[in-house]
Parts: C-alpha cells; sequence; structure tokens
C-alpha cells in the first residue's frame, strides 16, 4: 500500500462499520464489474468517498424524483482496478482483528 496514504484511518472508520455494511464492500471485490449503492451521509458514504479521493472508486450521483415528496439523492460507488488491491489488503486486515 501507498506509505502515504493513512490506511490506519481508513481502517478505524471501517472497524466502526456494521458487518452488513462491510458485507456489501466484500461482495463488490467478488464481482469486478459490480456497483454500490448508498445514501450521502451513510457510513459507507463517508468511507467509500475517501477512497475515492485515493482514486480507489468512481463515484455517480443520481436524483430521483419522488411522486409529492422531496427527490431522493442516490450514489452509486464502483472499486478501481487500481483500489483492488489496497481494499481487499484493508479488508483482510479488518477481518483478521475481527475473528
Amino acid at each position: 500500500m501507498n506509505e502515504n496514504i493513512d490506511t490506519e484511518a481508513l481502517l478505524a472508520r471501517m472497524r466502526t462499520m456494521t458487518d452488513g455494511d462491510i458485507s456489501v464492500l466484500h461482495a463488490s471485490l467478488q464481482s469486478p464489474d459490480s456497483s454500490m449503492a448508498t445514501s450521502p451521509g451513510s457510513p459507507n458514504d463517508v468511507l467509500w468517498s475517501a477512497m475515492e479521493k485515493l482514486g480507489w472508486m468512481l463515484r455517480h450521483e443520481q436524483s430521483i424524483p419522488l411522486p409529492g415528496m422531496a427527490s431522493f439523492n442516490l450514489l452509486t460507488y464502483v472499486i478501481t482496478p487500481e483500489g483492488r488491491q489496497p481494499i481487499t489488503e484493508l479488508l483482510s486486515r479488518l477481518l483478521e482483528e475481527r475473528s
């Protein structure tokens, strides 16, 4: 992993997430063409946004109009080829700690 990247901060953020949140990231690594959806401000959005800044993910935002209500903002993220290895390494460290 790039030594200039604060992997400990990312790992600390991952430690606070639920198993369900982490499983989405793990599953996406198993399917290279998958994308992950979340809402703005969610724990996944906070983590994935940090990974996007590192070039490990790409983000797409979509506003979905709802009848009689404000629109719903949906965020989707895709793991980049450059992000696969460092994300896999972080997940491995997290899973080791949890076992």
